[in-house]
């Protein structure tokens, strides 16, 4: 497993996804993609995984897409899901519908870390560039800032003015909370 693009570790209740391509700064394949997606699939259906860290293996978290394999790969037909027959397409040609139809699975599968139901953390050094990096910049700036309400707060308050908007979350108003707690609760 050691030549696998994407290493998955479960070091007691961390799941480490690690980017394993360094000689080409962690770029981005479809490989590579779906290894991320499907790591943290089996972390999110790990009973002993709490959380997640997502780093890269040598001197950059990623340096973005590659683009010697991305074109190659777009192509051949990056990530076709359907044996769909499809036209050829213009030599130097952008075709939005292509490009839509094979970002938007990318997309997807980035998505996975932010949809994981535990703490997924970017361990970012390096070049960290592109989609993924800013999947999981998103993602980890809204651990911290559960984990800096929380501190503060408590668990009940945090998801309290988290799910405010929603109305869905406590419903019932509590003797301590502030005036703009109590307010939150109010709208519909």
């Amino acid at each position: 497993m050691a030549d696998s693009v994407v290493l998955y570790e479960e070091r007691g209740s961390v799941a480490v996804v690690s980017l394993n391509r360094p000689e080409r700064l962690n770029t981005l394949t479809e490989e590579l993609v779906q290894g991320v997606a499907d790591a943290i699939d089996r972390a999110a259906a790990s009973r002993e995984v709490r959380s997640v860290v997502l780093r890269g293996e040598g001197r950059a978290f990623t340096a973005g897409y590659d683009l010697e394999a991305t074109g190659a790969s777009l192509e051949a037909g990056w990530s076709q899901p359907y044996d769909a027959p499809r036209p050829e397409p213009r030599p130097g040609a952008w075709d939005p519908v292509r490009d839509y139809r094979s970002m938007g699975r990318n997309v997807e599968r980035f998505m996975k870390i932010w949809d994981c139901p535990k703490p997924v953390l970017g361990a970012i050094h390096g070049w960290a560039v592109g989609t993924l990096f800013d999947g999981m910049t998103r993602h980890t700036e809204e651990a911290y800032r559960w984990a800096e309400s929380l501190g503060e707060q408590g668990l009940r308050r945090t998801a309290a003015a988290r799910d405010a908007p929603f109305g869905d979350y406590s419903a019932r108003p509590r003797e301590d909370w502030t005036p703009q707690e109590q307010a939150a609760k109010k709208r519909p």
